[in-house]
């Protein structure tokens, strides 16, 4: 079901983060992103990054871009939530080498 049309308090799985849609599927799948649609309305995907680009999140005080996987793959093993609001730039998935999303984050909401 597209996103917009879900309820508040809700999460499901998409192959396709980076989509106008953005569709959820209530069953996680091999290298689907998990997506949680918080009380107000707001985007949050769950994924895995490097502790460099963790701990270049957590600083809020730069605008990194990283690579998010949707499962742990390689060196990326620290799960985090991130808002997409604070998401500026989003490229992919790649389909590939993990699955993963090119980020690059802004201020946005925190």
């Amino acid at each position: 079901m597209p996103f917009d049309r879900l309820p508040s308090n809700v999460y499901g799985f998409t192959y396709s983060p980076n989509s106008d849609g953005l569709p959820l599927y209530s069953k996680n799948s091999l290298l689907s992103y998990e997506v949680h649609k918080l009380p107000a309305g707001e985007i949050e995907f769950i994924g895995f990054v490097t502790a460099k680009d963790a701990e270049a999140i957590e600083r809020q005080d730069d605008f990194p871009t990283l690579t998010f996987y949707p499962q742990a793959y390689k060196e990326a093993t620290r799960i985090i939530a991130l808002r997409r609001a604070r998401i500026e730039r989003m490229k992919g998935p790649s389909r590939e080498n993990g699955n993963y999303l090119t980020l690059t984050l802004g201020r946005g909401e925190r």
